[in-house]
């Protein structure tokens, strides 16, 4: 996993406790490397979150991209002030790695940050961000980032051996959509790419077993 020897990992399981198998993320990371792995539960620091909310807009965080894409039924309290959390994850890191869907809320809480520091005269590092990896999509709709709101179009870490073969196999292949699998094949697997769809999914699919197998 590019970009994670010697990196400190938080597993952020405040965002969404209900959906993460923590003890499994833990052996992933150590398989990659990762020995600086923390719990958000070890180093959420309330006061600290709440005087970031205390200060942060609900215009910035209403006008957050992954907030307004959400469908109305799902626009919680929580997904709103998810960019606050976050301020909160990073404060005190100078370098931030982050997917390229999260660089908005990464500014914002570089925005947030600033502002606090200047409030309750503080001095946390502001954090920049580092993008390693570009975004996947949905294995079905190609158009669509790869999100846990549409299972069948996309890969966890707990899926089993069939379930990722057939979610390759039952991938959209338009232009976007082989450019997807194109985009994971040079990530896992490297080399030429095969010109056939299902050489290029079936090997695809041995090499993520590969990789995440525990």
């Amino acid at each position: 996993m590019p970009g994670l020897n010697g990196a400190a990992v938080l597993i952020a399981n405040y965002h969404a406790p209900e959906e993460q198998n923590t003890e499994q993320i833990i052996q992933l990371l150590r398989k990659f490397g990762v020995t600086d792995i923390r719990l958000q539960r070890d180093v959420y620091n309330a006061e600290l979150y709440f005087q970031l909310l205390s200060i942060a807009s609900i215009g910035d965080l209403a006008r957050m991209t992954q907030y307004k894409a959400a469908e109305e039924a799902t626009r919680t309290a929580q997904l709103l002030t998810y960019p606050v959390l976050m301020a909160h994850d990073v404060a005190g890191f100078q370098e931030i790695l982050v997917g390229i869907d999260q660089q908005q809320h990464l500014e914002y809480a570089a925005k947030l940050l600033k502002k606090y520091n200047r409030k309750f005269d503080a001095n946390y590092t502001i954090p920049k961000a580092n993008i390693v990896v570009g975004r996947v999509k949905d294995l079905r709709e190609p158009s669509k980032k790869m999100s846990k709101s549409s299972p069948q179009g996309c890969l966890f870490l707990d899926d089993s051996a069939d379930e990722i073969k057939s979610k390759l196999r039952k991938a959209v292949m338009t232009d976007e959509g082989r450019e997807n699998l194109v985009f994971l094949y040079g990530e896992f697997v490297g080399g030429e790419v095969p010109e056939s769809n299902l050489t290029l999914k079936d090997q695809l699919a041995e090499a993520l077993l590969k990789k995440f197998t525990f």
